[in-house]
C-alpha cells in the first residue's frame, strides 16, 4: 500500500493563470484546492493539480480583473489586455491601436509581447544629439537595443531608445570643440521677436552667447534655441533716444517695432536702423 503524503499547502498555477493551493488532501485522487480569488474546488486529483488543468468555475470574475490591465512592453509601448480567454490565450492592444491576439498572460506580465507595427517605424527616425549632430536609427531590435548612425558616418550600436530621444548617445569621432566654435561663432539668425541675433561666443552645444542688433547680449544659451529663434529679448528696450515697446510685424525678413522717442515724444513703427538714425524735429 503506497505511503500517504499530505500535500496540503502545495501551490501551482492553473491554466487560467490563477494560483491554486491544496487545502485538503485525502489521497492523490481526492484533494480540494483553493484559487487565489477564494474559490474552493473539491474532489480533484493531484495529477490534475500538477498539470494545472483544474477549472475555476468563477473564472469569468478573474478574467474581468485581468481585462484592462496595462504593462509597458520591453519594446517601449504600453499594452492593455482587452480579452482574457485563458492564461495561454489573451488579446492585447498597444497604444497605437494595434491588437495582438492569442498570447500568454505570462508573456504579457514579463513585457515580452511585441507590436509588429511598432519597431519598424523607428528605423529612420532622426534626433539631434547634445553635441549638435543629427543621428538616425538604422537598426531597432528592441527598446534597449538600437543602432544609430551620425551624420559624419559614425555608427554606434546597442544603445537604448531613451538615450536616443534624450540626445545622449556619444559620437567618439566627433571633434566639435574646435570645428564648431569656428563654424558657429558669427552665425546670425532672425529671432521670433523680429530682431537679428549673432553668436558672439560658442563654447559647446548648450553653452553659447549671442548679441542682438540692439546691443542686448544673452549668455549661456543652447544652440537649439538659437536655431529655433526662441532666445528672448526684453521689451520695452531703449535704443538711443527710442524706447522700443513691442514687436509690430516682420516684413521681408526685417523686424518692425512700436516705438516712442523719449526726447521729442513721436510714436511710430520703426526698424532698428531707423531707431539708431532717428533725429528729433524739435
Amino acid at each position: 500500500m503506497p505511503k500517504f503524503i499530505n500535500r496540503v499547502g502545495e501551490t501551482n498555477k492553473a491554466d487560467n493563470g490563477q494560483m491554486m493551493t491544496i487545502v485538503v488532501c485525502r489521497n492523490s485522487r481526492d484533494i480540494d484546492v483553493q484559487f487565489e480569488d477564494g474559490t474552493v474546488v473539491t474532489h480533484k486529483t493531484y495529477k490534475g493539480f500538477c498539470k494545472g488543468n483544474i477549472t475555476n468555475p468563477n473564472l469569468s470574475k478573474f478574467a474581468a480583473l485581468c481585462v484592462g490591465q496595462t504593462r509597458m512592453s520591453n519594446y517601449g509601448q504600453k499594452m492593455t489586455i482587452i480579452a482574457y480567454h485563458s492564461a495561454r490565450n489573451i488579446d492585447v492592444q498597444f497604444e497605437d491601436g494595434t491588437v495582438v491576439k492569442h498570447r500568454e498572460y505570462a508573456c504579457f506580465d514579463r513585457g515580452e509581447i511585441r507590436n509588429p507595427n511598432f519597431y519598424k517605424d523607428r528605423v529612420g527616425e532622426v534626433r539631434e544629439a547634445t553635441n549638435g549632430q543629427k543621428m538616425t536609427i538604422i537598426a531597432y531590435r528592441k527598446y534597449n537595443d538600437i543602432d544609430v548612425q551620425f551624420e559624419d558616418g559614425t555608427t554606434i550600436k546597442h544603445k537604448s531608445y531613451t538615450s536616443f530621444i534624450d540626445g545622449l548617445i556619444h559620437n567618439p569621432n566627433y571633434t566639435h570643440n574646435v570645428s564648431q566654435r569656428k563654424y558657429r561663432t558669427g552665425l546670425s539668425k532672425l529671432a521670433n521677436c523680429g530682431l537679428n541675433m549673432t553668436i558672439s561666443m560658442y563654447r559647446k552645444y548648450k553653452n553659447m552667447d549671442a548679441v542682438f542688433e540692439t546691443g542686448y547680449e544673452v549668455k549661456h544659451q543652447s544652440y537649439r534655441e538659437f536655431e529655433k529663434g526662441s532666445i528672448g529679448h526684453p521689451f520695452p528696450y531703449q535704443v538711443g533716444l527710442i524706447l522700443m515697446t513691442k514687436p509690430a510685424y516682420i516684413h521681408n525678413g526685417i523686424g518692425n517695432f512700436y516705438c516712442t522717442c523719449t526726447n521729442c515724444g513721436i510714436s511710430d513703427i520703426m526698424t532698428v536702423p531707423e531707431m539708431k538714425s532717428h533725429i528729433c524735429n524739435i
